[in-house]
């Protein structure tokens, strides 16, 4: 079964931060289905759409990126979002 999970991250953009949030999803295999990012006034907006693979649990990676969130001083959130409404996203595109 496919878990498609939504990361919102918000905070003061610091230099390495995408990169400290995606090497921790390149450990666990995770396939990233879309990505983007606006910085304005150096606060950053970031937005993930991944789907972890079914090898791994989504808790540990949900553990793994929260802690890395807090230190560095950024604000995550995440959103499960079902494989038949990404379908039609992807179909209206």
């Amino acid at each position: 079964m496919r878990e498609i999970i939504l990361i919102n991250v918000t905070g003061e953009d610091k230099p390495g931060l995408t990169s400290s949030l995606t090497n921790i999803l390149a450990q666990y295999e995770v396939i990233v289905l879309d990505i983007g990012q606006a910085v304005i006034h150096d606060y950053l907006s970031l937005g993930m759409l991944v789907e972890i693979p079914s090898r791994h649990s989504s808790s540990s990676i949900l553990k793994d990126l929260l802690f890395q969130a807090h230190k560095l001083g950024i604000q995550i959130r995440f959103s499960a979002i079902d494989a038949e409404n990404y379908t039609g996203w992807i179909a209206r595109k």
